[in-house]
């Protein structure tokens, strides 16, 4: 277990070093909360447990414990303190999040005997490590049981050159805990980004919730954001948890965030400024560790200039913006895609591979409703598919593929009418310009060139 001690008191810090030490535990101590908070994410992750001292000077047990926590929401902190009075002590590990304390002062009277409290404590500690990793392996496996179907399609495919670029954006921004602005068009596989991203970070074994802030009245949309207190002779229920606090300590997604209403907006960007959120019909504020991912298809700098988005808000959320590339952008990932969703569909058809003339239309095609209208496109077409490939024929039901299947066979039968050779004298003669000739040199050469037959060549072999 990789340990991280942090008290102002040296001489003790020492001890509880040593002690532990020789409990064979890997051990850091740091003098303040700021010396181990300078710490970088990447390091700070690798400590399993922290002891951290309540009473130092400057930043004391209790915001170190937070801080430690918001940044490693795994960490088992355990809090050192000198006083006695369990009321002080409840009041720390329910307001700071603490998993367990240790009194200070019995340590230190059985540091010879090698304190078998803080032997206890650690042995305690390793529990709920055990435990809380438990869970996690527990949760990750059920989840992917109960949506196998799904979990499937939860991959980001394809190796474009704008795909590539999109994951290494991912992979710098995901161990991070800076709020993510994910734009672009209606099927581009936004949400799929924001799953990836969370399965990278630092909060994959916290919870993730997602919100369409589209698909819920906004009249209701406050109070399933932010829970509700109700009055005491409403049930015997006096609170309902929104969503931020189901999501506390991990990431919340919110969809179709161009759609809330303005009023809504103010509140979520005073709950973005202090972390803390205010239910329905309370005056309490309660903390709330949440990292915020929005996803929006919409404008929002043209809604801003309309009055319908706050200025402030956006600025806010628009801290890491990621716009994910339409599929018209990247249509080299076409058939690796069709050979995915033929993946998926596995179970329920013979169909193993695609034609290439058929992928060469597809590339061709509009694609307005992006990577979702590929996935209906080829569902559609493994649903008629008789044959272990699919062909033309199977595409007969989408106008937009007729009309290019139209098209390309007008050009392959004109094209069959060229000579071969004429098609090979062309090859030679362009190969000779990206040489270094000039066309008058090649002219006067001799060199034939057919400017008649180039377009209608081109078409058949893109």
């Amino acid at each position: 277990m990789k340990v991280l001690l942090i008290d102002d008191q040296v001489k003790m810090g020492n001890a509880f070093t040593k002690i532990i030490k020789a409990l064979e535990h890997e051990v850091s101590y740091f003098n303040s909360g700021y010396a181990a908070l300078a710490l970088p994410d990447e390091d700070l992750f690798l400590y399993d447990v922290a002891f951290i001292d309540m009473n130092m000077e400057g930043m004391d047990g209790c915001e170190t414990g937070l801080k430690l926590k918001a940044r490693v929401p795994s960490l088992v902190t355990i809090m050192l303190t000198s006083d006695t009075q369990m009321g002080t002590v409840v009041k720390a590990l329910r307001d700071s999040q603490f998993d367990d304390f240790l009194c200070k002062r019995n340590v230190a009277k059985d540091a010879l005997a090698g304190s078998p409290q803080l032997q206890e404590t650690v042995l305690r500690a390793q529990n709920i490590l055990a435990t809380r990793k438990a869970l996690t392996n527990e949760y990750k496996l059920s989840s992917a049981l109960r949506n196998h179907s799904v979990e499937v399609q939860k991959e980001l495919v394809g190796n474009s050159w704008v795909i590539k670029k999109l994951r290494e954006t991912i992979e710098k921004v995901a161990p991070l805990n800076t709020t993510v602005l994910i734009t672009g068009e209606s099927g581009t596989g936004k949400e799929l980004v924001a799953r990836e991203i969370y399965k990278i970070s630092n909060r994959a074994h916290a919870p993730f919730v997602t919100v369409n802030c589209d698909a819920i009245p906004h009249d209701l949309l406050e109070s399933e954001l932010f829970g509700q207190e109700q009055p005491r002779d409403y049930s015997t229920d006096h609170h309902r948890d929104g969503f931020f606090k189901m999501a506390h300590g991990g990431t919340l997604l919110l969809d179709e965030i161009g759609s809330l209403p303005l009023g809504l907006q103010a509140k979520l960007a005073k709950v973005l400024r202090e972390h803390k959120i205010y239910p329905v019909s309370s005056s309490q504020a309660i903390p709330v560790d949440v990292r915020i991912i929005g996803i929006t298809n919409q404008d929002l700098l043209k809604k801003i200039n309309e009055g319908s988005f706050r200025e402030d808000l956006f600025y806010q959320l628009n801290v890491f913006p990621i716009c994910v590339p339409p599929l018209r952008e990247r249509t080299s990932d076409i058939e690796e895609l069709v050979q995915h969703f033929i993946t998926i569909k596995a179970q329920q058809t013979t169909v193993t591979s695609i034609a290439p003339d058929v992928l060469r239309i597809l590339r061709k095609m509009s694609w307005r409703g992006n990577i979702r209208q590929l996935e209906n496109v080829i569902e559609q077409a493994l649903i008629v598919c008789a044959e272990p490939k699919l062909s033309c024929q199977d595409f007969k039901g989408n106008a937009e593929f007729v009309g290019l299947m139209r098209g390309t066979d007008h050009i392959i039968e004109q094209t069959n009418k060229i000579e071969p050779k004429k098609i090979e004298e062309n090859k030679a003669y362009l190969k000779l310009l990206k040489r270094g000739w000039s066309k008058k040199d090649l002219d006067r050469a001799g060199f034939p060139f057919h400017p008649e037959i180039e377009a209608s060549y081109k078409e058949m072999v893109c």
